[in-house]
């Protein structure tokens, strides 16, 4: 077998996820300001805000994406290595802080998001 043949698969669907994650969070967030505004009622945040979440998700799932298919290079071999350990163990840190706070359907998708990242970067490791 290929080597990372695992990890591009994995990345791949990770990347699009997170991508469509990105699409869904802003679109939302549109919908729920325009109707804070027709029912007259107060949004705590600007549209600002929105598009530099959307625009870090979109960056971050189109380098989760496309990195497997660049780790021949070494240095982008422990840069992808530390994103995705870095975004793995920051969503089950965001998981434990907001324990309870979110609802179960919310918590365990940051859960099961952190823990596919920490698989990517374990599956990186690994070469598979």
């Amino acid at each position: 077998m290929e080597e990372y043949t695992y990890t591009k698969i994995l990345g791949a669907i990770v990347g699009m996820m997170t991508i469509l994650i990105a699409v869904g969070f802003s679109i939302l967030s549109f919908i729920g300001m325009g109707l804070s505004k027709a029912f007259n009622t107060g949004n705590d945040y600007s549209p600002s805000l929105i598009i530099f979440v959307f625009l870090l998700l979109f960056i971050l799932g189109i380098v989760t994406g496309y990195g497997p298919f660049r780790l021949n290079h070494k240095a982008w071999y422990y840069i992808y290595i530390g994103l995705c350990l870095a975004l793995g163990i920051g969503c089950v840190l965001a998981f434990i802080i907001s324990l309870g706070s979110l609802g179960v359907k919310n918590e365990l998708s940051i859960l099961c998001i952190g823990m596919i990242y920490i698989l990517l970067g374990f599956l990186v490791k690994r070469k598979k």
